[in-house]
């Protein structure tokens, strides 16, 4: 899609194209941790990921801005993912 095609989109659309987005590069890897690894303060923790993110794909870039959320769920998902590769490639696979 180029830049004229995005500006043509509806908030709904492109909202809807985040979340699909969203959810292949981001929520399969919580959904693959929460089934690996079955802990219960895992889903727990993936649930409030998702749905910081989800106000943060509905909200416009400059509200977000100010508040800097954006940052910080970006660094607990960064942390989460990095985690679970630690646990999975640490622990799970020589095992």
């Amino acid at each position: 899609m180029n830049e004229n095609q995005l500006m043509q989109l509806s908030k709904w659309q492109l909202l809807g194209a985040k979340l699909v987005g969203a959810f292949i590069f981001k929520w399969l890897i919580y959904l693959l941790a929460a089934v690996i690894t079955g802990s219960f303060l895992l889903i727990i923790l993936s649930m409030i990921l998702v749905t910081l993110r989800v106000y943060i794909l509905f909200h416009s870039l400059n509200e977000i801005q100010d508040s800097k959320l954006d940052w910080y769920v970006l660094v607990a998902e960064t942390l989460y993912v990095a985690g679970f590769m630690l646990y999975y490639f640490g622990f799970m696979l020589p095992a």
